[in-house]
């Protein structure tokens, strides 16, 4: 990041009376070295409030928090994609989040896309256990693409 980056961060932070937090070689981010940067700590008179991971920081589609939540939880445990935790999160979501009709139409190839994402890091480091794991992770939703909208509420594809 060059300082003129920081230095914008640092403005941004200002307005809710943060700052970014001084250089703490005790934290260790992530179990990365290079991720101990001040500009990932966010600290107020009362210490660190927040980590920020800020490559995942900018605008994105409404329902992008939601779609990286459930594509995460059935990374961990794929039984979770039809279980009460993301059935009870979809439901909630469509009745309260107030997201537009095309979110939800689109929520789903959302989640399949995020984990096209999570395999580009995975190529780059790469990890081949975990790009296999992330292959098969996007064959079974690719495959189970019926299944989940209809388990999700999600209108039908318009695209087979």
């Amino acid at each position: 990041m060059n300082p003129m980056d920081f230095d914008t961060i640092a403005g941004i932070l200002a307005r809710w009376g943060l700052r970014p937090a001084r250089l703490r070689p005790d934290i260790d981010i992530a179990g990365s070295p290079e991720r101990s940067l001040s500009r990932d700590a966010v600290e107020d008179a009362d210490g660190i409030r927040a980590l920020v991971d800020w490559e995942f920081c900018g605008p994105k589609p409404e329902a992008y928090d939601a779609a990286l939540l459930v594509g995460c939880l059935g990374m961990e445990y794929p039984q979770y994609l039809i279980g009460d935790l993301v059935l009870g999160l979809t439901a909630r979501l469509r009745g309260d989040a107030g997201y537009a009709e095309r979110s939800w139409a689109s929520f789903f190839d959302l989640v399949l896309a995020l984990r096209f994402a999570w395999l580009s890091d995975w190529l780059r480091r790469g990890d081949a256990e975990m790009i296999d794991l992330e292959a098969t992770y996007i064959g079974l939703l690719h495959e189970n693409r019926a299944v989940f909208r209809r388990s999700w509420g999600l209108p039908e594809a318009s695209l087979p």
